[in-house]
């Protein structure tokens, strides 16, 4: 073996778990945020003030989800940490001492919202995993790592799925 491939398999050790998206399942959020983001702007165009932010509000949301959707690469768990890539965006870190983490799960979808402890803003938008792409079994397998962790202890509300 090569240097590089020893070196490349002795940085993916640590790795646990690794989440990738469904190509249809993605292609279908993405139609469905498209159409959101078309309702928004229809939404702008009513006439008065209070549509008019309204409407930006929902255009920006789902402007947003769009894009995180659309450049989303993986969701990796490692050792210590949590980490999100994105094709265009580079990734973000936030190690689990420093972790927060909350669900909004409904039937078949939801989002896993990942929190840095220390900034709390921004980053909630960020870090957000939408759960459609992976299905319940991932869902499953991601409150099961959480609980390994004691991230979470699994008997919160929107856990019990």
């Amino acid at each position: 073996m090569s240097s590089k491939t020893l070196e490349r398999e002795e940085k993916n050790i640590d790795v646990e778990m690794v989440f990738k998206y469904d190509n249809f399942k993605r292609v279908s959020i993405a139609i469905l945020m498209f159409f959101f983001v078309l309702l928004g702007s229809l939404i702008m165009n009513f006439g008065n003030l209070f549509s008019f932010f309204v409407g930006l509000i929902v255009v920006l949301f789902s402007f947003g989800s769009l894009v995180d959707i659309l450049f989303f690469k993986s969701l990796i768990f490692k050792n210590n940490c949590v980490i999100k890539e994105w094709y265009l965006f580079g990734s973000k870190k936030i190690k689990f001492e420093n972790l927060v983490v909350g669900v909004n799960k409904r039937l078949w979808t939801g989002r896993i919202y990942f929190e840095d402890k220390r900034k709390r803003f921004l980053s909630r938008l960020i870090m957000q995993f939408e759960m459609f792409p992976i299905g319940n079994t991932g869902f499953i397998k991601i409150r099961n790592l959480l609980i390994d962790k004691k991230i979470i202890k699994g008997d919160e509300n929107g856990w019990n799925y």
